[in-house]
């Protein structure tokens, strides 16, 4: 409820504050778990976990505070000051890659004061509530999946599979700073930082599908590689003239602020989820934030439409494209299910 939506069109989700840190549930377009026996299910990557190692955001300490997500930048931007440090954080997720970036800063008000911030990394699944509050199953194992977490050099892994065939691979990685990672359970990993008074070291996390590799591990190690030989400030400026250039597209000015903001807001939710394989579905896009759960499952046409409507009169068209596809890759399906119910050249 008090979280920020962040994304690319294809991976993102939500951030928000804990008294200690920051909570990242990550999500992506195209991770449709197809059960045999259950609903299609676009379901969570998993979680990421920041504690700073002291209660920077509790309420409690604050001498000084400030969070703000900037639609016009697609970045969110953290501080707060208590009599343990000063803390900043700056959050995006990369326009051109499956890159979610975190840039922190950390300086002790206490030269005798030191910590260690630590990232961890989980996928648990969960069960989806899908039935529209018409009913849920007891089973409290469904939905867990096959997630696996593994180190690879100093990156938690956490991999998955579902029963129609996908697979996926999540990848974390601490930067900038001595850092040493660690298994907590079959399926949560953990970095932990060294102790120091003042830090400076950036969070990157990637994901790929089999939808678009044929290696998930290796594309979502490629992503990190990648992104550390660019070097985050390069990786931002060009965020920002994406965005930019994104915003000069279209504009209203009726004289409600209200509407006009909805209206900016709306523009950027859709430019943040959809740029992917599939639409954005109506029922919370990418910005789910409790595991699996979507309190309607199943993809909807009639519901979804809605969020699509008016993206051609903004000048929005390429956000159509995931809508458009979606669909005409159905047109055999549906040929064919007019076939045999007796008519030709026709879909139903």
């Amino acid at each position: 409820f008090n979280g920020f939506p962040l994304g690319n069109g294809d991976m993102g989700g939500m951030l928000w504050l804990s008294n200690n840190g920051l909570e990242l549930q990550i999500n992506k377009i195209d991770l449709y778990d197809i059960p045999k026996n259950g609903n299609m299910t676009l379901r969570s990557a998993g979680r990421v976990h920041i504690d700073f190692g002291m209660p920077c955001f509790d309420y409690l300490y604050l001498k000084d505070f400030e969070a703000r997500l900037s639609l016009k930048d697609a970045l969110s931007a953290i501080t707060s000051s208590t009599p343990f440090s000063n803390l900043k954080i700056e959050s995006w997720v990369d326009k051109k890659s499956n890159l979610w970036i975190l840039d922190c800063y950390m300086d002790s008000n206490n030269s005798t004061f030191s910590y260690s911030p630590s990232v961890s990394m989980e996928r648990w699944g969960s069960r989806d509530f899908g039935g529209w509050y018409g009913g849920y199953s007891k089973n409290v194992a469904e939905g867990l999946g096959n997630a696996k977490a593994k180190i690879s050099n100093k990156d938690i892994i956490v991999q998955d599979s579902f029963e129609g065939g996908l697979t996926f691979c999540m990848a974390c990685r601490v930067i900038d700073t001595d850092n040493e990672p660690s298994l907590m359970s079959d399926k949560k990993g953990i970095i932990r930082t060294k102790m120091d008074t003042k830090k400076h070291f950036q969070i990157m996390i990637s994901i790929a599908t089999s939808n678009e590799s044929a290696h998930p591990l290796s594309a979502a190690t490629k992503i990190l590689n990648d992104a550390e030989e660019i070097k985050t400030d390069q990786l931002k400026q060009e965020h920002l003239d994406w965005w930019h250039s994104f915003w000069q597209k279209s504009f209203v000015h009726i004289g409600d602020d209200y509407l006009e903001n909805i209206y900016y807001l709306r523009r950027y939710i859709m430019a943040s989820s959809s740029s992917g394989r599939y639409l954005s579905p109506f029922n919370g896009g990418l910005w789910t934030w409790n595991k699996d759960i979507r309190q309607w499952v199943t993809p909807h046409h009639w519901n979804t439409q809605e969020s699509y409507w008016g993206l051609a009169q903004e000048n929005d068209c390429d956000l159509m494209k995931p809508y458009i596809n979606t669909y005409f890759r159905l047109m055999p399906q549906a040929e064919a299910y007019a076939g045999s119910r007796g008519i030709k050249n026709a879909i139903l």
